[in-house]
């Protein structure tokens, strides 16, 4: 039996990671007593996700373009999490490609209303409970990424 581990990924609210962190099932299959013929090959990779940092400078101008799009009153500013994006590589690149990722509210607002009532968190995006609303979320994200891009396109 082969298990392949990755290490996780130590995260801080900077642009650089701050070590590795690796946990195998050895220790654990040793100390229940398992047989040394019985444990599993284990191979460890250093594998990761950058922290993504979303450039403070371009995060206001996105948020300039988005409030023309949607009005400032719809946009939430949202604490940092410590989640993984694949999307942060751009900006760990040799280029330090600048970045801003914004979400897009996706949920009706009867569906939003009832979770908050109920106390209950919204179902994220790998949720096999979301379910976004087609029409005005890919009209909306259109028409956000759109004038955004026009904007930041107008002042290069």
């Amino acid at each position: 039996m082969t298990l392949l581990f990755q290490t996780t990924t130590q995260r801080t609210h900077s642009p650089q990671p701050v070590g590795f962190c690796t946990l195998t099932p050895v220790p654990y299959a040793e100390a229940a007593g398992m047989p040394a013929e019985k444990m599993p090959e284990v191979i460890v990779t250093e594998e990761s996700t950058a922290s993504l940092y979303n450039t403070p400078e371009l995060v206001s101008e996105v948020r300039r373009s988005l409030e023309s799009v949607v009005g400032a009153e719809n946009l939430v500013t949202v604490d940092p999490t410590m989640g993984g994006e694949d999307f942060a590589e751009f900006g760990i690149t040799k280029e330090k490609v600048p970045l801003c990722m914004f979400r897009l509210g996706t949920q009706s607002p009867e569906d939003i209303a009832k979770a908050k009532a109920e106390g209950k968190p919204r179902p994220s995006l790998h949720s096999p409970f979301f379910k976004p609303v087609p029409e005005p979320t890919i009209r909306t994200g259109v028409q956000a990424m759109t004038t955004v891009l026009l904007d930041l396109l107008q002042k290069r």
